[in-house]
């Protein structure tokens, strides 16, 4: 779709607005729009207006699992949640929680029996900062894990942990800004949450291979059997990457070719490896392949028909 510049006096440019977006959104003279400028890219988005949502939990419900509840509520969209303690103590995990991954909640109020939980961020603006972020931190932990091995320097891998970590808030505001205002095309929501979660899935999959590594007990040796596995790994994000802001069948069908070489491959390599490390690195590698293919289900929900717009 293609719009002709206004020129209004000399420092003022002006283009009109998709006459059918405007209708399907209801916007009408003097509302306000988001702006978001890009590199040559400016996005322009309306979020409908949103009532301000509460809940309440109790430590005696969930226990132990009152941080996966208060994850789940905050990526809901959820602004202001009372927790009522079952213990004093309890205060100290709900401080663990809110620190690490939910970005703008913040404790406002707390007694002995409770505490109360708001966001006190203003907006959540960016989103496509946010996701596109998301990736390329994922990439990054890709890259260095491939790297890490290559180098036979396993120390170099506990640097992941904070990637992951930090695509775990990423990927929490993604999700928080999808079900609290939606995506510019609501119907597409659905896919484009699926593939934040597997985003963050994959990386935590990352997390758990270099955890397990340092529970061996045993000096790593490589192969460069798995290192080259790892090296592909990095390849087919990129690839994905790349298909998912700009389509390309070229692209995502070389992701559907190297998945089905990786697999043939891992059945016979898998028999040769030798020790605990190597027979964890293959595990962990046909995990992320598969996880990586999965996102192709999505992406082509997303994508197919677009590229002919």
């Amino acid at each position: 779709m293609k719009r002709k510049v206004i020129q209004i006096a000399d420092s003022t440019q002006l283009i009109s607005l998709p006459r059918k977006w405007c209708l399907q959104n209801s916007i009408k003279k003097g509302d306000e729009l988001e702006v978001e400028v890009d590199g040559t890219k400016v996005t322009v988005s309306c979020r409908p207006d949103s009532k301000l949502e509460h809940a309440e939990i109790s430590m005696r419900d969930y226990g132990s699992l009152v941080a996966r509840v208060l994850h789940a509520l905050y990526k809901r969209g959820v602004d202001e949640i009372r927790v009522t303690f079952e213990k004093p103590d309890d205060i100290i995990l709900i401080q663990s929680k809110i620190k690490n991954e939910t970005v703008g909640y913040e404790i406002v109020e707390q007694d002995s029996k409770g505490c109360v939980i708001k966001n006190i961020s203003s907006s959540l603006l960016g989103f496509d900062t946010m996701l596109r972020r998301t990736f390329l931190l994922l990439i990054n932990m890709a890259d260095e894990c491939a790297q890490s091995l290559a180098r036979k320097d396993v120390s170099l891998l506990k640097n992941i942990i904070n990637l992951e970590e930090s695509n775990n808030r990423f990927t929490s505001l993604c999700r928080r800004y999808l079900n609290k205002y939606g995506a510019p095309d609501n119907q597409k929501v659905g896919p484009l949450y699926r593939i934040i979660e597997e985003l963050e899935n994959i990386a935590d999959e990352y997390k758990y291979l270099i955890q397990g590594l340092s529970k061996t007990g045993e000096d790593i040796k490589v192969s460069k059997v798995v290192v080259q596995r790892y090296e592909m790994l990095a390849q087919m994000l990129r690839l994905f990457y790349d298909a998912f802001y700009k389509f390309d069948a070229k692209k995502v069908t070389q992701i559907g070719e190297m998945r089905k070489q990786m697999i043939e491959d891992w059945h016979r390599d898998l028999a040769i490896m030798k020790g605990k490390s190597e027979i964890m690195l293959m595990h962990h590698s046909v995990v992320i392949v598969q996880k990586i293919f999965n996102q192709l289900g999505p992406l082509f929900v997303l994508q197919l028909g677009n590229e002919q717009k």
